[in-house]
């Protein structure tokens, strides 16, 4: 029986056909990752490499499915080909998203009347509501992460630096790795910010809450508008 003939991503556009064996040869040479997006007849998507067993029957001459959209994205990369966010730039696009969400929070705390525009943090007055002012800047802070990441891939921090958070290969993170995400975030500020560092050494420049959730946060040439 004729092996199956594989298309592969390179570059965020479609390579092949080749046969199995010489995708195996491209693989074991380094040319190409095991976590490559690759497709051959038979199989209902594309899907990485080394999360299948080879295999399958000869194509019928069926066009293959289309990449994943955010594989053939302008910016974006397989996920062998990501060039990773250092720690730097990640702290400072953090600084930027600190300093907006500081604002929204004196924006929409402003009618509940529990603003500190006009209080100080010293005042009896603020200790009497420390719990509405820590619940309220809770919720307004993981609502801000939440909607960005999903929404967007990216807070206005981040894309102003031109930086993702996506998954493994490359795609959109859900709504439940983003709710992770963030108080994993906490989680890293809570080992005296090692697990922020741990992005500066690790080799996909992951940090613990990107470990912890399965996400990796990647430079683009472009993103996402806001419309606005």
């Amino acid at each position: 029986m004729q092996s199956a003939e594989w298309f592969y991503a390179s570059e965020g556009r479609q390579a092949g056909p080749v046969s199995e064996a010489e995708l195996t040869r491209l693989i074991r040479e380094g040319v190409v990752a095991p976590s490559t997006l690759v497709w051959h007849q038979g199989l209902a998507n594309w899907a990485p490499w080394n999360s299948l067993h080879p295999g399958g029957t000869a194509p019928s001459g069926a066009p293959p499915p289309t990449i994943p959209a955010y594989a053939a994205a302008s910016g974006a990369l397989p996920a062998h080909r990501f060039v990773y966010g250092g720690f730097w730039i990640r702290v400072l696009a953090y600084i930027v998203d600190t300093i907006i969400i500081g604002a929204i929070r004196k924006i929409i705390l402003l009618p509940l009347g529990i603003s500190l525009l006009e209080r100080p943090y010293a005042s009896p007055w603020f200790f009497a509501h420390i719990g509405e002012l820590g619940a309220a800047g809770f919720v307004i802070s993981l609502a801000y992460f939440v909607f960005f990441w999903v929404q967007y891939g990216a807070t206005p921090g981040k894309m102003i630096l031109k930086l993702k958070v996506v998954n493994p290969l490359g795609g959109p993170i859900t709504v439940g790795q983003a709710i992770c995400r963030y108080f994993a975030i906490i989680l890293s500020w809570m080992t005296l910010g090692i697990g922020f560092i741990m992005a500066g050494v690790d080799d996909e420049k992951r940090a613990l809450h990107d470990r912890l959730c399965d996400t990796r946060v990647i430079r683009v040439n472009e993103i996402p508008s806001l419309g606005f």
